[in-house]
């Protein structure tokens, strides 16, 4: 599927991004050869790069005679998080001190509507100090810190007058588990790159066709029968996340600054839910058995809010994405079925787009009564979901036109969103391609085109987060 397709290359340029791409250059090298280079070369080892960098004279060397101190109880995980990373990274064995120390986190005071994500670094030969706001914006200052540290030879920090704020609401990554499981290590070592690379947002793929990978105690057979087989193998044993498993792994990116949404996808890509819970399943396609929930029964409903239910209390974050997308490729049985038929029938729906969109509106209002917003994909734009309580993700870039529905049917801040979070993920790829430079998938002006006459539109203060 398309959006399968989509996903797993954002998913291939995320880990270009981080760990190396073939045909790149890789080597310093290579690197000083570069014609790019150069407009590089007097900036920051800081990504992203910040918005301001005045370099001074001279260095501060990080080694096991320095020490940090924060003025707030607030910043003590933060300090903490810093010496591990230097600990494990660097082998330096940073102390924290009550006060006198040489690397100094300052929680200030500030205007009521200042950036909680902004920070101030000032380095001096003596004493580094890192300021903000809020602890959000403290933690990314020792992420650039530490960032610092790792690129610069023989630990020698830059004496530099830093000052950055993000330039985007929302610093996304997916992970598709439903189709291969990682496990709980592998989500935490994504978990700590998201941080390094100041990420805020895990939007985690939990269910879809192959399997079912969160456990839900009041049906278990979703984890335990929904769980077994991936996208390539549809007999390997269960394989899912506890809710104890859950809790861990969004305690673990909270103290990162990372919020988790899960996405449970909905009325489509059920098929690993229906081979667990077959009574609720509304039917498929060859191509895609048992691919639909069925909007038909009034007890589908309240089986799917139950999920949400225990679902909205393990991800505190207040969203979950309900998915929406794709559902024709298993939705033929819609027009056969007498449940639905009835449906159609009692609620005057003309076609199966309007059962999709009946039946989407009552399971946001279910997530809405839980005093959470939904996501979807832009196959709903057209549903009239609450304005308010929506987030919408466009996705489907060959078509502008869903872009521009989104833009007509909802408020400024919602649509601000459906573009940052397209851009965020442009700004990742190589030059000019969407893909690795050799076998280049489409020019990215193809997909960005579309967007420049919007943009002005767009106004960075209509952020919902």
């Amino acid at each position: 599927m398309r959006k399968t397709l989509f996903l797993s290359l954002l998913s291939a340029l995320f880990a270009q991004l981080l760990f190396g791409q073939t045909g790149q250059k890789n080597t310093l090298e290579e690197f000083k050869a570069d014609k790019y280079s150069t407009a590089f070369a007097q900036q920051p080892e800081i990504i992203p790069m910040p918005v301001q960098f005045v370099k001074g004279n001279g260095y501060y060397t990080i080694n096991n005679y320095n020490s940090i101190s924060c003025n707030n109880e607030q910043l003590k995980t933060i300090a903490y998080y810093f010496q591990n990373e230097l600990l494990s990274q660097k082998g330096i064995t940073l102390q924290q001190k009550v006060k006198s120390a040489s690397i100094v986190l300052v929680l200030k005071a500030g205007r009521k509507h200042a950036d909680s994500c902004a920070y101030q670094i000032s380095i001096k030969p003596d004493q580094i100090i890192v300021s903000g706001t809020h602890p959000n914006g403290i933690f990314y200052g020792v992420v650039s810190l530490l960032q610092l540290a790792l690129t610069n030879k023989n630990n020698k920090l830059p004496v530099a007058e830093i000052s950055d704020a993000p330039a985007y609401g929302w610093r996304g990554f997916m992970l598709d588990e439903s189709r291969h499981f990682f496990g709980k290590q592998k989500v935490k070592f994504i978990l700590n790159w998201m941080a390094f690379y100041k990420l805020n947002t895990f939007h985690w793929h939990l269910t879809d066709e192959p399997a079912w990978r969160l456990e839900i105690k009041k049906y278990p057979n979703l984890a335990l029968i929904g769980g077994i087989g991936d996208y390539l193998n549809p007999n390997l044993p269960a394989q899912f996340y506890t809710q104890a498993d859950i809790r861990e792994i969004v305690a673990y990116a909270a103290e990162r600054y990372i919020k988790v949404i899960p996405e449970i996808d909905m009325p489509g890509h059920a098929t690993a839910a229906n081979k667990a819970y077959p009574e609720y399943s509304g039917g498929g396609s060859m191509g895609h058995p048992e691919f639909t929930f069925n909007p038909g029964l009034e007890k589908t409903y309240s089986y799917l809010t139950d999920i949400l239910k225990e679902t909205n209390v393990l991800f505190p974050a207040g969203l979950i994405h309900l998915g929406g997308d794709e559902v024709s490729y298993g939705n033929e049985k819609w027009k056969s079925n007498p449940d639905i038929l009835k449906l159609r029938e009692r609620e005057k729906l003309k076609d199966d787009a309007a059962v999709e969109h009946y039946f989407m509106k009552r399971m946001a209002d279910s997530l809405y009564q839980l005093n959470a917003r939904a996501i979807f994909w832009d196959e709903m734009a057209e549903a009239d979901l609450p304005k308010e309580k929506t987030i919408m993700f466009w996705w489907r870039q060959e078509k502008p036109e869903q872009l521009r529905t989104a833009l007509v049917k909802v408020i400024k801040r919602f649509y601000a969103h459906v573009c940052r979070y397209i851009l965020i993920l442009f700004r990742i790829a190589p030059i000019n391609t969407v893909g690795n430079g050799t076998n280049c998938i489409a020019p990215l002006s193809r997909y960005t085109s579309s967007m420049h006459s919007l943009l002005p539109k767009i106004k960075k203060k209509n952020s919902l987060f």
